[in-house]
This record gives C-alpha cells, sequence and structure tokens, in this order.
C-alpha cells in the first residue's frame, strides 16, 4: 500500500497532464489494497504516514473519515481551542 499511496501522491502533486487511464487504474489499484486492510492499528499507522491513501480511504470507508477516526473528546477540545483563539483576536482588533 506504502508504495502505490506514494505514487498517488507524486500524481495528485502534479501540474501537468495526467493519463487518465494510468490515473484510474492507480485509485482502483489503491482501493483493492485498502478493501483488503482490516481496520486495525496498522491501516491507522499507513494513513498517518501516507495522506494521499486518505482520501481514497475516507471515500470508501465513512467510518474511518476525519472526525470519525478521532475521539470525541479529543475533537471537542479542539473546538473549544479554535473558539477561544477566535475570541481572542477578536478582541485584539
Amino acid at each position: 500500500m506504502a508504495r502505490l499511496a506514494s505514487v498517488f501522491a507524486a500524481m495528485e502533486s502534479r501540474e501537468r497532464r495526467i493519463d487518465a487511464g494510468k490515473y484510474r487504474w492507480l485509485v482502483l489499484q489503491l482501493t483493492e489494497t485498502l478493501k483488503l486492510a482490516p481496520p486495525n492499528q496498522d491501516l491507522e499507522a499507513a494513513l498517518v504516514a501516507l495522506p494521499a491513501a486518505v482520501v481514497v480511504c475516507e471515500n470508501m470507508r465513512y467510518e474511518m473519515a476525519g472526525l470519525c477516526r478521532s475521539s470525541l473528546e479529543r475533537s471537542l477540545e479542539s473546538e473549544c481551542q479554535a473558539a477561544a483563539v477566535i475570541q481572542r483576536a477578536k478582541g485584539c482588533t
């Protein structure tokens, strides 16, 4: 999976045109690899290391999308911190 995700990331970051057939083949290969990967700590570690694979994985498995991968307590804490920063910024203007 690491190799496929690396190639996918390289294709995504290019500014020039990518062959649609090659791109589709690569995404299908990455999709199949992710389908076979059990949702465990190894997959989570791979997704942290390979952000390009996260988009494909989140589109396949909603339970692994964004906030679903974070604990509710951590997400709430982040939201509260963001609100506090916004309030402080409002007071500085």
